[in-house]
């Protein structure tokens, strides 16, 4: 199981590595013009290293630490085209130290990191494979002549106001001194019309250099960027999985929503298990716990970490419960954080009785008094004008733009593609009036998916619904029901616990600020309601560097961003 793991472990160093040293090089460079006086104290001690020439008439070194920096992140994700521009970048450092240095004492010291270094990728270049996005050479040639075109017409016309100012520079405006004057300056070298000490001089400078970043950077961007596969239909693949879900459905209730249209799945060797996954930004977003045999979980796993490797992806796993994350972690030593809870109802323990359930109880009586009724069927019972009406009204009754939902939500609603969903609907004087729909969750359970109310239904609509699917599902031998998740939700009890401390109740206050624009604190709030237990869910993200992106990718993912 750990042979691949193993042998992977040789050439791990190199990517990170050079990722490494590309970034602290880059903000080396960058320091010349954010901190001078540091900079110069630092290249006095590094003068051998590539990037850290300080004579601004050969290389502008903030160029060359803005190229590194793009490309700190390609080389750690084992970029091939990160690399090859590298080894580029540290042959120009080589030849240009080969034309500055003099005394052939200094010599061998000016060029013995840069050719380490080129020496140390060219010997490991195996480990630098990851594939480029399919179109990506087309799209990165016409991002270059576009950004390059633009450029050009902006460094024309700052070369045409310089030469009329600079009437002693005896030169004409043609193409030829555009060329001449803007090229250079493009990189960060001084020219003729740049190097005067004056207003239109320093204007001339930073222009120019602007525009030069102005082509580089959306072409680097162009050129290293992730693929992002689109899934496609393969009815063989849905199949496959359905007879997983069939067998181990009842592991996950999010198991089910890896049929979501817009998934991709990463299989075991032996196809006995499988992991959903969606690729934002770069990250390949794992969602919920690999569905199928718990002994081909590794396998799959491993299935999924080595497609990242060869995509040039960074993995991370969303919503996986406690087991879930502990293999993952066990695995491939990634770390786990909790990020909230999943709401879930013991339908035989349930029971509106009590003084803990007068409020929903309450709510609940009094919408079945303005006369709405209930009725739970299946997607696969209603006939095809109710299915369309539902999906309509799904459409018409959502909050937001967009849909949002990724790993806890199926995000569709088909009759034949989805005949055994569950759907409660409500209806007033014989008009729909709001409706939820749930997922099989194995052949005993049920996970929230839609939930959906008319503007002008009345509060308490959707506990109606809630409390009658659940005393429904008694009779269909239901005993758990899923509802929704519940970001940060620990954070939030603490800090209405009587006696928080100052750090609980930042936290609550935090969250509640936040839920101005995405639902925490009413979510929970609404969960609470129904006494639920709550199932803890993870995320798991490759090492505290990668954090942050994984956490905006899944944000994304959702839908909030």
């Amino acid at each position: 199981m750990h042979t691949a793991d193993e042998s992977s472990n040789r050439g791990a160093l190199a990517p990170k590595f050079a990722g490494l040293f590309a970034f602290v090089i880059g903000v080396i460079d960058l320091s010349r013009f954010f901190a001078p006086d540091l900079h110069t104290t630092l290249t006095g001690h590094l003068s051998s290293v590539p990037g850290t020439v300080r004579n601004a008439t050969v290389l502008n070194t903030i160029f060359t630490g803005t190229l590194l920096i793009l490309l700190a992140d390609g080389l750690a994700r084992r970029k091939f085209r990160a690399w090859l521009a590298t080894e580029i970048l540290l042959l120009v450092s080589i030849l240009l130290r080969l034309a500055l240095v003099t005394h052939s004492d200094l010599a061998l010291w000016a060029l013995s990191s840069p050719i380490a270094l080129f020496v140390f990728l060219l010997i490991f270049r195996k480990d630098f494979y990851a594939k480029p996005a399919p179109g990506s050479r087309l799209e990165t040639l016409r991002t270059f002549l576009t950004t390059a075109t633009v450029a050009l017409i902006g460094a024309a016309c700052i070369v045409y106001i310089r030469l009329r100012e600079l009437t002693e520079l005896n030169v004409s405006f043609s193409l030829h001194s555009v060329l001449l004057y803007s090229l250079p300056g493009f990189v960060g070298v001084s020219t003729d019309i740049s190097n005067q000490n004056d207003f239109g001089g320093d204007f001339a400078y930073y222009a120019l250099f602007a525009l030069g970043l102005a082509v580089i950077i959306p072409t680097l961007y162009a050129m290293l960027r992730s693929h992002k596969p689109l899934p496609q239909a393969q009815p063989d693949q849905d199949t496959e999985l359905r007879e997983l879900l069939s067998t181990w459905g009842e592991q996950d209730s999010l198991g089910y929503f890896a049929l979501r249209p817009d998934k991709l799945i990463s299989w075991s060797p032996t196809r006995k298990a499988c992991i959903s996954y969606r690729v934002v930004g770069g990250v390949a977003i794992a969602s919920g716990d690999p569905i199928g045999d718990l002994e081909a979980w590794p396998g799959a796993i491993e299935s999924f970490i080595t497609e990242c490797k060869q995509n040039g992806w960074i993995p991370a796993a969303a919503a996986t419960s406690e087991s879930g994350a502990e293999v993952w972690v066990r695995e491939t030593q990634m770390n786990a954080l909790e990020i909230g809870d999943e709401a879930i109802v013991e339908v035989p323990t349930f029971t509106l009785e009590g003084r803990a359930m007068r409020n929903v109880r309450q709510m609940v009586n009094r919408v079945r008094r303005q006369g709405y009724t209930t009725q739970v069927t299946t997607l696969g019972e209603l006939t095809e004008s109710e299915v369309v009406e539902l999906a309509a009204r799904s459409i018409d009754w959502r909050v937001g733009k967009t849909e949002r939902g990724y790993s806890m939500a199926l995000g569709r609603i088909d009759a034949k593609k989805d005949p055994n969903v569950l759907a409660i609907r409500a209806f007033r004087d014989g008009q729909l009036t709001a409706f939820l729909t749930f997922v099989p969750w194995g052949t005993e359970g049920l996970s929230l998916d839609f939930m959906r109310r008319s503007p002008e239904s009345d509060p308490g609509i959707t506990e109606l619904l809630i409390c009658d699917l659940i005393e429904a599902c008694s009779g269909r031998d239901i005993k758990q029901v899923s509802l929704n998740f519940a970001a940060f939700r620990d954070a939030l009890e603490r800090g209405d616990r009587i006696g928080a401390g100052p750090v609980s109740k930042f936290n609550r206050g935090f969250l509640r600020f936040v839920s101005r624009w995405i639902q925490i604190d009413s979510l929970y709030r609404f969960n609470v309601k129904f006494r639920p237990i709550w199932e803890p869910r993870y995320l798991v993200y490759n090492g505290s560097k990668e954090f942050l992106r994984a956490g905006l990718a899944y944000i994304k993912a959702e839908g909030f961003l």
